[in-house]
């Protein structure tokens, strides 16, 4: 299930606490980035915000400028485009963010907001575009169910390996 936290009046959001571990020991501060996903089946794009640490985005920024297939006009372009989108927002000591209102205006935010947590970034939907993008549907049981997931959560058990008991 998607991680959930609701907008406050002060436009303020609790994010997942594992987020935290998404930056730097002592740094508070995320890199926002809006863009969007298209959905493969439809091509439908569904918008998304993007946080990550300022390490992550410096990272991102030197794959650009190292892409040995893009020109450097190309790479220089590329970045000031990675850059140009980016909202600096602090965590509090509650782990809340402030949303700013472009941002909430891109995921067409009412209430809810959405979280995955990657292992790069932290991904922000509006719950409702996830569901739709992820083609999650709600079982009468009201569990969530993706079949895309079958052949992840189900994978056949690793083989055994031998344990070695030390004697000869």
């Amino acid at each position: 299930m998607l991680h959930t936290s609701t907008l406050s009046t002060k436009n303020q959001v609790t994010v997942p606490g594992k987020a935290r571990a998404l930056l730097p020991a002592e740094d508070t501060v995320f890199y926002g980035r809006t863009h969007g996903l298209a959905k493969e089946s439809t091509g439908e794009i569904f918008p998304l915000l993007l946080l990550m640490s300022g390490t992550e985005l410096e990272r991102r920024e030197l794959a650009i400028r190292s892409n040995p297939r893009l020109t450097p006009v190309q790479q220089e372009t590329l970045a000031m485009k990675l850059r140009a989108g980016i909202v600096e927002m602090a965590l509090d000591q509650q782990n809340r963010l402030v949303l700013p209102s472009q941002f909430r205006d891109h995921l067409a935010l009412e209430r809810s907001v959405g979280f995955v947590v990657m292992l790069d970034s932290l991904r922000v939907w509006n719950p409702e575009h996830f569901a739709r993008w992820a083609d999650i549907v709600q079982a009468p049981s009201g569990v969530a169910y993706d079949p895309s997931l079958d052949d992840v959560l189900f994978l056949p058990a690793a083989p055994a390996t031998p344990r070695t008991t030390g004697h000869a």
